[in-house]
C-alpha cells in the first residue's frame, strides 16, 4: 500500500469495454483506501481470491481521457457505449511484472552483477537463470505480507518458488538460498 500510495508502483485494471484499456488507478485513489481494507481484499478466502477488485465507473475520467487520445464520435461509439454500460462491474487491479522489476532494480534489490565474465555460485557454478522470476515473486509476497510484523523469510521464499516452479519446470535456486535473500531485502526495506 506504501508503494501504491507514494507512486513507486502503479497499479492498473482493464476496463471492461470492447478494446479493454489498460487504466492507471490514480495515487489519490490510494490514499483513501483503508489498510484494513486493503489486507482484507488481498488475504484469500473461500469467497475471495485474493484480488483487489475496483469498481471501473470509479475511474470514469481516466476512461475518458484514454478514449480522447484515438478516438472520435460516431465512428467509436459503440466503445463508448459499452463502456458506459459495464461501468458498474469489477475489475481485478494488477501490478506489471515490469513495474515491479523495475521497482526491484531502482531500491536495489536486484542480483544482477555486471561484468564481461558470467556470475559463478560460492561453488563455482552458474548463476541460476530464474533468479529475476523468484524476485518478482518475492516482491509480490512482501506487497501482500501484513505490515505490523515482520514477515517470516521461510514463507516469503516458499510461496514465491512455488510460484515460479508452478510456470516454469526448470532448476531454480535452492530454499534455502532464496530466503537468505528475502531475509536481506525484509533488513533492509522492512526495517527501514
Amino acid at each position: 500500500m506504501k508503494l501504491l500510495r507514494s507512486a513507486k508502483l502503479i497499479a492498473r485494471f482493464d476496463f471492461p469495454s470492447n478494446e479493454r484499456p489498460q487504466i492507471s488507478v490514480p495515487v489519490a485513489y490510494w490514499r483513501d483506501v483503508k489498510i484494513g481494507e486493503f489486507r482484507k481484499a488481498l488475504d484469500s478466502t473461500k469467497r475471495n481470491k485474493g484480488d483487489y477488485i475496483v469498481n471501473p465507473s470509479r475511474f470514469a475520467n481516466e476512461y475518458l481521457s484514454w478514449f480522447l487520445q484515438d478516438h472520435r464520435l460516431p465512428e467509436h461509439a459503440d466503445e463508448l457505449s459499452v463502456a458506459l454500460q459495464v461501468g458498474s462491474a469489477e475489475a481485478e487491479v494488477y501490478v506489471l511484472a515490469k513495474d515491479i522489476e523495475q521497482f526491484i532494480s531502482q531500491e536495489g534489490l536486484d542480483t544482477t552483477q555486471h561484468s564481461t565474465t558470467p556470475q559463478k555460485s560460492s561453488r563455482g557454478q552458474s548463476e541460476n537463470k530464474n533468479w529475476s522470476a523468484i524476485l518478482v515473486e518475492v516482491a509480490v509476497e512482501l506487497l501482500k505480507a501484513n505490515r505490523d510484523s515482520r514477515p517470516d523469510p521461510n514463507v516469503i521464499a516458499a510461496n514465491a518458488r512455488k510460484q515460479v516452479t508452478a510456470r516454469e519446470k526448470t532448476e531454480h535456486p535452492k530454499i534455502d538460498t532464496i530466503r537468505k535473500k528475502v531475509d536481506e531485502i525484509i533488513s533492509r526495506v522492512w526495517e527501514s
